[in-house]
């Protein structure tokens, strides 16, 4: 058996994590530009943006009233008026509650809601569009399944829109519709670069990281000073880094033999393995964000905030957001018959959400309110004063992070394909 020695100098040994730390420097360096300069703009005025006059629509101001007098109980109404209308809880007790219990983040209606609401829509156009032209017995072109596949993204997009205008515009929505928007010039940029020139093509990442935030300061706020875009962003990065260090936990230790379970426990094995997989993104989501956002909210009893996290998520994301959307849908038709049931199961969200929250705040309600971010109010800054400086720095850094992980997946993948990159 043969033994090798290494023989490189130990000072070589520091050369990776430089090299890597610059890569990361790079990838981040397009999105601190362009932040920085939007640092140095001055902000919009909210009331004349395009976005916000969109949602002021005769249509939607309709919409919204009609969910108003949607009739639950009434310890359930500011809730019902926050996920129907995006209203406000001016209730001190109650938003205290779902502070201290760490689901304040629920409340506000983004893309972690409104995107698999968009997304299931989609899919359910195309999957009608493709069974419609699978009656037919030809084989479907590619052509036409490209243009299916066109018509599935616009589709996306014109929902997203549409909840837009429905939930007057917050930075979180402003966000997902920017950074819609951004992914189909990028896909439009892709293919055009593969039927022109690829030296170009190394650009799509940083034109999915940059855009939306152009994009959102054209038609709304100014998001270096949107509190909500930001958290969005945040919230979104975090959660797809937590989902590589989830895939890397999972793939750790992987069976290689070659003899196969019957379909019954790999199918058992397949749902316990996601269930473990969610529950532990979600857990490390909600322990980096907490700790990320110590000028927002006290970073205390962490795990009863991630508990609640666990409970509280699902319940908004599979009944709350579903209920919501179909009794916007019976309101727009006029169907009873639809309203009735989605009301009722709305309400039952609402209220198992209430009950989580006023369960994990009891838990962790503290007084010393002194890691608040106080300095809020404040109205005239320099950019390096910014109020939101660190949040900005964060993201910046975490998009250069999961640019260069996506990186590696890739180059990984090229030069070892039989190996499935986590």
């Amino acid at each position: 058996m043969r033994t090798r020695i290494n023989l490189k100098p130990v000072a070589f040994s520091a050369a990776p994590n430089n090299q890597q730390l610059n890569s990361i420097f790079i990838h981040s360096l397009p999105l601190f530009l362009v932040v920085l300069c939007l640092l140095l703009l001055p902000g919009n005025n909210a009331s004349e943006t395009p976005i916000q006059s969109f949602a002021s629509l005769k249509t939607f101001q309709d919409l919204r009233y009609k969910s108003g007098t949607i009739n639950v109980e009434n310890n359930l109404e500011e809730l019902k008026n926050n996920f129907l209308t995006n209203s406000r809880i001016e209730n001190a007790s109650l938003r205290e509650t779902f502070q201290h219990a760490g689901l304040s983040h629920l409340l506000a209606l983004s893309g972690g809601q409104t995107g698999p609401a968009a997304a299931f829509i989609c899919f359910s156009i195309v999957g009608v569009l493709i069974g419609l032209l699978s009656l037919q017995r030809k084989m479907v072109r590619f052509r036409l399944i490209l243009i299916i596949g066109r018509v599935g993204i616009l589709s996306e997009l014109a929902v997203i829109l549409f909840l837009v205008g429905l939930y007057q515009s917050t930075g979180a929505l402003n966000r997902v519709f920017s950074f819609r928007l951004a992914r189909i010039v990028a896909y439009a940029a892709t293919f055009q670069v593969r039927t022109g020139v690829r030296k170009h093509i190394h650009m799509i990442p940083h034109i999915i990281a940059t855009l939306p935030w152009m994009l959102a300061f054209l038609i709304g706020k100014n998001p270096t000073s949107d509190l909500s875009f930001l958290l969005s962003s945040l919230g979104a990065l975090t959660a797809h880094l937590s989902s590589s260090v989830t895939s890397l936990l999972f793939s750790v230790d992987k069976d290689n033999t070659n003899s196969k379970p019957p379909a019954v426990f790999r199918a058992i094995k397949d749902l316990v393995e996601t269930i473990a997989r969610w529950i532990t993104m979600t857990a490390l989501t909600s322990a980096i964000m907490c700790i990320f956002c110590f000028q927002l909210w006290p970073i205390n009893n962490l795990v009863n905030k991630i508990m609640a996290n666990l409970l509280a998520g699902p319940v908004v994301l599979l009944i709350i957001t579903p209920g919501a959307l179909v009794i916007n849908v019976s309101l727009l038709l006029n169907s009873e018959i639809i309203l009735n049931p989605a009301t009722s199961f709305f309400s039952f969200g609402t209220f198992v959400f209430l009950k989580i929250g006023q369960t994990f705040a009891e838990q962790g309600i503290t007084r010393d309110d002194s890691s608040r971010m106080l300095f809020l109010k404040q109205r005239h800054y320099e950019w390096y004063d910014h109020p939101y400086l660190l949040l900005l720095i964060l993201i910046v850094c975490m998009s250069g992070l999961n640019h260069w992980i996506h990186e590696r997946k890739i180059r990984r993948l090229k030069t070892n394909p039989e190996i499935s990159a986590p």
